[in-house]
């Protein structure tokens, strides 16, 4: 990450464009390896001994022409005794300024094996997240009281296009022209209000008894107002004010769910120990990626996201309770 260098004593600015030269010397001509680069909001342009290899978005030195692609590639390349490899980036959705994952090379058959088989693994959470979605509204249907399977069923359709877009892009496996601009819009800042707007409704309607009304209502107009913020805001401005704009939001929610939960164990409520230990769960895997974005290459579990994951047993400890 470049923002960390100084020149003259003066840090660089997270925005820019940026030249990463690697020479390599090796023993031996090898042409069974490839690259794996993962373009996190970041647009770059690859050389292999001055020949253009492969692109990601539009490298431009102008933000309003610069655009992105969240995706992993896995790139062969051929390396000879001597090898120079090149990466051009344009950064300007950020403040980290540069890769922020680590760049791999190693075998091609390796790489592409891990990367469908992280793609794999996302199917199977979002098809497991659509499943729980339509068992929801269905049981909603029949039990038209129980709001919260049908804020249940929300919460479930969202999080599938959440991980669709977010680890590995993997909607982008069946919709390869899909403008950026759209997985943008669902990366991660804007669905995370709808996620904790739907956890507080959720909440209410499961333990009403236990819950304070203004306190919910006041965070329910919370999550609205910043959905509608950072819809209306440019992409560059939304990451680089991340860290102030939603850690209130989410810890303030983290609270109130944390208080009406406690409160319905101690009151010995049905299912309150199922939701307050997988909703705990959740709460420090999203902790962990918020800390990942703010404190990137000081954080003791950098480049892990966790989100899907604590989504997932979020999900399940409360299909277990319905």
């Amino acid at each position: 990450l470049w923002r960390k260098i100084e020149i003259e004593g003066k840090k660089l600015p997270g925005y820019g464009v940026a030249t990463y030269r690697l020479h390599l010397e090796i023993d031996r001509p090898e042409s069974q390896l490839s690259l794996e680069i993962k373009s996190d909001l970041m647009s770059y342009n690859l050389w292999v001994n001055d020949n253009f290899i492969h692109s990601s978005g539009h490298v431009s030195t102008n933000k309003d022409s610069c655009n992105y692609e969240n995706s992993t590639s896995v790139i062969p390349v051929t390396l000879y005794p001597e090898t120079s490899i090149i990466i051009q980036a344009s950064v300007f959705a950020h403040k980290n300024g540069g890769i922020v994952y680590p760049v791999k090379l190693g075998l091609h058959s390796r790489l592409d094996t891990q990367k469908h088989k992280r793609i794999a693994f996302e199917f199977l959470l979002i098809g497991c997240m659509l499943l729980f979605s339509l068992i929801s509204f269905v049981l909603a249907t029949f039990n038209r009281d129980l709001k919260e399977l049908i804020y249940f069923g929300l919460f479930c359709f969202f999080s599938a296009i959440h991980v669709a877009v977010y680890v590995e892009n993997s909607i982008s496996e069946f919709l390869p022209t899909l403008p950026w601009q759209f997985t943008q819009i669902i990366y991660p800042s804007s669905i995370e209000p709808v996620f904790l707007w739907l956890m507080i409704s959720i909440i209410i309607h499961l333990f009403p008894n236990e819950m304070w009304k203004s306190a919910a209502m006041l965070l329910k107009y919370y999550c609205i107002g910043y959905f509608f913020f950072i819809i209306f805001s440019p992409i560059s401005f939304i990451y680089s004010f991340y860290w102030i704009l939603y850690p209130p939001l989410f810890l303030s929610t983290a609270i109130f769910v944390f208080i009406v939960l406690i409160t319905a164990v101690k009151n010995k409520r049905f299912g309150a120990k199922i939701i307050l230990f997988s909703t705990v769960f959740a709460f420090i895997c999203a902790l962990h990626d918020i800390l990942d974005f703010v404190l990137y290459d000081t954080f003791i579990l950098s480049g892990l996201i966790l989100t899907p994951l604590g989504t997932l047993v979020y999900i399940s400890g409360f299909a277990i309770l319905i």
